[in-house]
């Protein structure tokens, strides 16, 4: 997590490159996790206003996810003596190591939300289904089937954007197959997202 967190920072100040050669590459430093956190903190440093993206925190291992949040923490506190701004988006399962480590600053819980993102998830698929039927007229004839189909997939999603992802991906390699046995069976839900 923190070389993904280095690769955001020199994606958004590409001369920083030359900086990490000559102070860390040329000169041998140790790689280590604490020599990757004080890396981000200081080439954070000279980025006015810094923004970064963290998605899946939950899915790290504990003591990457401790580094991780440690990191964080340090930059912000790093940062908040200079007139630079620093962001942060984590998109996370809400767990209570996470929780704590951001207990001040504002979170918008999908958990809390769940009638929108279950609204979302049916506009989602439906809109999926009535692309399908335009693509393919052969399908047209199945509207009813597919209406059940797409009340199951939106029963299985059970409030998970990425259920629906998946289930809609598999729909899309054969519909037919899957209006006399049901929605795509849940092990396609296993894979990864990145396989998308």
């Amino acid at each position: 997590m923190l070389r993904s967190l280095t690769r955001q920072i020199v994606r958004q100040r590409r001369d920083l490159a030359g900086f990490i050669y000559g102070e860390y590459l040329l000169k041998g430093r140790e790689a280590s996790t604490y020599t990757l956190r004080e890396l981000i903190v200081t080439l954070s440093t000279g980025i006015t206003d810094l923004c970064i993206v963290i998605d899946g925190l939950n899915e790290c291992e504990d003591a990457e996810m401790r580094e991780t949040l440690l990191t964080l923490t340090t930059l912000t506190a790093k940062r908040q003596s200079s007139a630079n701004s620093c962001k942060f988006l984590v998109f996370s399962t809400n767990i209570p190591t996470i929780s704590k480590s951001f207990k001040k600053a504002p979170v918008i819980s999908l958990n809390a939300e769940k009638a929108a993102v279950d609204n979302a998830i049916r506009i989602f698929i439906h809109d999926k289904f009535e692309e399908l039927k335009l693509d393919r007229e052969d399908l047209q004839a199945f509207g009813g089937l597919f209406a059940d189909l797409e009340r199951e997939m939106i029963d299985k999603a059970e409030g998970k954007i990425i259920i629906a992802l998946f289930s809609i991906e598999e729909l899309g390699a054969d519909p037919l197959r899957y209006v006399s046995v049901g929605p795509p069976d849940a092990c396609i839900y296993g894979r990864s997202p990145h396989s998308i």
